[in-house]
């Protein structure tokens, strides 16, 4: 390798003395293919209109977020009360916070 670039990950134990690892040597070339296959593949997806996704799953039900109100199908009767998980940790979070203080 002409150039190489060091990739370390970090150890079990954090400690401060030894704290990172050498996981590989790779070459320059081989980080700017990696990272070019990383930009493709955060922009392969494509957003769906609402007439393709009821098609592809008949049984979605248009719902309303409880935490932040967007509009969200839900294709299953786990996730009917928030849109995405984050919202739900949110809401709990916001639970718990009331709960600690007895409001």
């Amino acid at each position: 390798m002409l150039s190489e670039v060091k990739i370390y990950r970090p150890t079990k134990e954090l400690c401060w003395k030894d704290g990172m690892r050498l996981k590989e040597t790779i070459s320059r070339e081989e980080v700017a293919v990696r990272f070019d296959a990383t930009l493709t593949r955060s922009r392969s997806h494509k957003g769906v209109s609402a007439d393709e996704y009821k098609a592809q799953h008949p049984d979605a039900k248009k719902l309303f977020c409880g935490m932040c109100g967007a509009k969200f199908y839900a294709i299953n009767p786990r996730n009917t009360k928030f849109c995405s998980p984050k919202c739900g940790r949110n809401m709990s979070n916001i639970y718990k916070q009331k709960r600690k203080h007895g409001v």
